[in-house]
């Protein structure tokens, strides 16, 4: 650490400054001899914060035990204000659920037999002039059999 390095930072301590009450305790402690200072007593929260905390000890204690006691009768106040619809059960659900696979797997063979009708269609629609060059290939291997 060189010396302007010190010196910087000894000037960013110079302006820490202690608190007033402090620096009055301070001062009179130094100034009388033969009584002790009790900084313990200064450094002490005053009757006002010990309240303060004392209020919210006890807030925090009332929110802890309604908590609690909420969830001891959170069974019968859901029945009480969410009753439970007859609709929604088990049986129900999976009657449904069954329901709905049906409706998806009768989509799904429409979108085949869609799919195998466009594929014959599209056959039938290609242009003749294929379907006689094929006979012809036909008749010319069935030709060339006989003669063998």
């Amino acid at each position: 650490m060189t010396e302007n390095e010190l010196i910087k930072i000894l000037k960013t301590l110079n302006a820490l400054k202690p608190s007033e009450e402090f620096a009055r305790l301070s001062r009179s402690g130094i100034l009388s001899p033969g009584t002790s200072i009790s900084f313990d007593r200064a450094l002490q929260p005053g009757i006002f914060s010990r309240g303060i905390s004392f209020a919210a000890s006890l807030a925090l204690a009332a929110v802890f035990m309604l908590v609690l006691t909420i969830g001891g009768i959170a069974g019968s106040l859901k029945t009480l204000f969410l009753p439970t619809l007859n609709v929604v059960d088990n049986e129900s659900l999976v009657s449904e659920a069954d329901t709905i696979t049906n409706d998806i797997n009768i989509h799904l063979s429409e979108i085949e037999y869609f799919e195998q009708t466009r594929q014959a269609v599209a056959l039938a629609e290609r242009p003749v002039t294929e379907h006689f060059a094929a006979e012809n290939e036909i008749d010319r291997l069935l030709n060339e059999v006989i003669e063998y």
